[in-house]
């Protein structure tokens, strides 16, 4: 809804639609590059209890795994309640797969995610809970304390694309993990971006990005190291 910015004059401005429209709509699309953001005003909601979790799932379900992601990706218009994180992690000398489930509202097993849960899974910690139970439960899978480098990439929904940077990912990471180097954690984590989520860029000031629902779906991926 706003920001508070101090300006390259030193000055500081609270910003938002009715105060600087232009600089407003500059920073939902260019970042830090129009002055240093020390706040940000949000619209907030209550959110009761909701479900959601976690699934690991062994390499071998590579396939079904991103076929899952592309299908609920092509097919979320019709439930906005659904989101969704995918990651392929190497952890303690192994890789896996987790699939972190969040539906707004308390309903178990979510038809949503039924492709998803009907994979073989070596985890699962689903259930009717509290966002703030998930966090915590996400934030304990990323621990604090290490040095981290981060690249994303945004690009549109393909299993098959997906499984291409998946097998260069793994034989890129290969010379590291053989090394049993302390505290090595590459992940790669990819978020669906939906066609309904897209339309959504357009509130609250318009959309800077220039992305449209014709654009989508898309992945947005982060390869953590």
């Amino acid at each position: 809804m706003g920001t508070k910015v101090v300006l390259a004059d030193g000055k500081i401005r609270d910003i938002n639609q009715q105060s600087n429209p232009d600089l407003y709509f500059a920073l939902r699309g260019g970042g830090n590059n129009f002055g240093i953001v020390t706040r940000f005003d949000l619209e907030t909601f209550p959110q009761r209890r909701m479900w959601g979790g976690m699934t690991a799932h062994p390499p071998t379900t590579n396939a079904s795994v991103f076929q899952a992601f592309e299908n609920f990706a092509n097919d979320a218009a019709p439930d906005p309640d659904a989101a969704l994180i995918t990651a392929y992690a190497f952890v303690e000398g192994n890789y896996i797969f987790s699939n972190n489930y969040m539906y707004a509202k308390p309903i178990a097993y979510p038809a949503a995610f039924r492709e998803f849960t009907s994979i073989p899974n070596i985890t699962d910690t689903q259930r009717i809970t509290t966002l703030t139970d998930l966090t915590r439960e996400l934030n304990a899978s990323n621990p604090g304390g290490f040095r981290e480098t981060y690249t994303t990439a945004t690009f549109k929904v393909s299993a098959a694309l997906q499984r291409q940077i998946l097998d260069i990912f793994v034989r890129e990471m290969a010379p590291l993990a053989a090394d049993d180097a302390t505290g090595f954690l590459p992940a790669l984590v990819m978020q669906p971006v939906t066609k309904p989520v897209i339309s959504l860029f357009r509130k609250n000031g318009g959309n800077a990005l220039g992305i449209t629902e014709a654009d989508g779906p898309l992945i947005l991926m982060n390869m953590a190291i």
